[in-house]
């Protein structure tokens, strides 16, 4: 994204591209009456591709390898045209795996358990985005919107999923 790019232009957009700021788009349905961050709405995203990515890889191995590499680099462009690359605190890699690891495991236990607590997902969405340190949002009426909202968020992740595969067949 250096002042190449920024002077001639950069290349053309992916449908990764596409399908990631789709997402952050729809992260806006987690913030309701007040504004996401663009923090936020990248927390947001890193939690939604553990979803994507396993959909993804269950419905189109085939084409998945490719879509993987053309999602990170979108993730990345994202995080990088809205100012959030460079708030990230150290290593921007060593930030997305642990936010992965994190998001996997909340996430696979909500899925076992729909009326698991995901604390530490609120607080990074809620309280402190781009927190290197996981704590735990304790505002429980906050935490049931989050859970209704992310089912919704999941729900339209999946409506569109396959519209994006269609550009890796």
């Amino acid at each position: 994204m250096g002042l190449f790019n920024k002077i001639f232009g950069s290349q053309k957009k992916t449908a990764a591209d596409v399908f990631v700021a789709q997402i952050a788009e729809l992260g806006n349905l987690l913030y309701e009456e007040r504004s996401a961050s663009n923090e936020a709405l990248f927390e947001v995203l890193l939690f939604s591709t553990v979803h994507v990515l396993n959909v993804y890889k269950m419905r189109y191995p085939a084409s998945y390898s490719q879509f993987q590499k053309d999602y990170f680099i979108g993730l990345e462009k994202w995080a990088n045209e809205k100012g959030v690359y460079r708030k990230i605190k150290g290593s921007y890699s060593d930030f997305v795996n642990s936010r992965f690891e994190l998001y996997f495991g909340e996430f696979t236990s909500w899925l076992d358990n729909p009326h698991l607590i995901r604390t530490k997902t609120a607080f990074h969405f809620y309280e402190k985005p781009l927190e290197i340190k996981s704590g735990d949002c304790m505002d429980l009426f906050l935490i049931m919107r989050m859970t209704g909202a992310t089912t919704e968020l999941i729900n339209r992740i999946d409506s569109i999923i396959d519209e994006v595969a269609t550009n890796y067949r």
